[in-house]
């Protein structure tokens, strides 16, 4: 399978140009939540060898395994306007409504522009983090500069949200992905799905792309069967209050991938772990 290349122009307008060093998380985070002196950073690449029948998993510890707080974590990847403008705009935008989750676990109504700005913001950290570690990089260029110009609404990401006990350790995020195809055919290029889960302060977030259909989860589902709240796309309802997960919860929903699972009842927020049977409809236990 082909690797892709380390970046040389703005991972999001497709421009050549300087890049400049982009916190991932933002540099304001520092201001309002204490990140650590050490940042947690774990993936997983899934994808078939040859004739053999189950996927080959490989995990590693990313780039951004090291000393160094969230709020300190860099990375030269975009250019001087997407930085200073475009991201600082989603920054800006999300800091009022982040704020009082990651220090306090205040949850607030997620009417359409508080979910629109979180989701944004969750989404650009995704992004960012894949280039931490190029062997599981699942988005595509295309989307990452459909992001940029058109909005969410032309990327097939699905985003979530769960609230959790602080002072885990200070920050962790686990990022899965895998080159998912059916029996017939042919083993794609490159890894076509994943998942990104990242916390710190309050809450954590949970983050789904994939630009296979029979595999794209249905949202209200799958987050029901977590547990957490449905963030993007929009639900039909607001999502309520959740449950606070445990850090035996989150682990779980950051190692969660779509892979059979065998169903558990989590004792410390009392959900079920979902199963999915591929292809085909996803099976939650209840």
């Amino acid at each position: 399978m082909a690797r892709p290349k380390p970046t040389s122009v703005c991972i999001y307008c497709q421009e050549r140009a300087k890049l400049t060093r982009e916190h991932i998380f933002g540099n304001w985070v520092s201001n309002h939540v204490f990140t650590g002196d050490r940042t947690l950073h774990e993936t997983t690449r899934s994808e078939t060898i040859d004739d053999l029948e189950e996927p080959i998993r490989t995990a590693a510890k990313g780039r951004l395994n090291r000393p160094g707080g969230a709020a300190s974590q860099r990375m030269k990847l975009l250019c001087g306007p997407c930085n200073n403008i475009w991201g600082r705009n989603i920054h800006d935008t999300a800091i009022p409504f982040l704020v009082p989750l990651l220090t306090k676990g205040e949850w607030q109504n997620l009417a359409a522009d508080t979910a629109r700005a979180i989701a944004n913001w969750a989404v650009m950290v995704t992004m960012n983090c894949e280039f931490a570690d190029t062997n599981t990089l699942a988005t595509t260029p295309e989307q990452r500069k459909s992001f940029r110009d058109c909005g969410l609404e032309a990327i097939p990401f699905q985003v979530y949200l769960g609230l959790c006990q602080p002072a885990m350790s200070p920050c962790a995020f686990w990022h899965r992905a895998a080159a998912a195809h059916l029996d017939d055919e042919p083993k794609p290029e490159l890894l076509n799905a994943q998942t990104t889960t990242f916390y710190f302060g309050h809450c954590f977030f949970h983050v789904v792309s994939t630009t296979v259909d029979w595999l794209e989860a249905k949202p209200e589902p799958y987050a029901a069967a977590l547990g957490i709240r449905q963030v993007w796309p929009l639900a039909e309802q607001i999502p309520l209050k959740p449950l606070i997960f445990s850090h035996h919860g989150v682990l779980r929903v950051g190692h969660l991938f779509w892979d059979e699972l065998v169903p558990e009842r989590d004792t410390h927020h009392g959900i079920w772990i979902p199963t999915q049977n591929l292809p085909g409809e996803t099976t939650w236990f209840d």
